[in-house]
């Protein structure tokens, strides 16, 4: 997978998110909870991309990681 297919991914997560909120409370923090992981292994694997490609220099893709 490309960067920029990475950088679809995080943006229907963040769609997906805002899709959520208007479900019932217990439906939602479930779901929530599952994007956090889907977005954690994004930046894991951009991470791991950015290190391959350039190792000596970071390369910001504008993706935000979730707290």
């Amino acid at each position: 997978m490309n960067v920029n297919g990475l950088r679809e991914l995080d943006e229907m997560a963040a769609k997906l998110e805002a899709t959520i909120h208007s479900l019932p409370p217990v439906q939602r923090d479930e779901l929530l909870k599952d994007i956090e992981k889907v977005r954690a292994k994004l930046m894991a694997l951009l991470s791991a991309f950015n290190a391959e490609k350039q190792p000596d220099r970071p390369v910001d893709l504008g993706l935000k990681a979730k707290k």
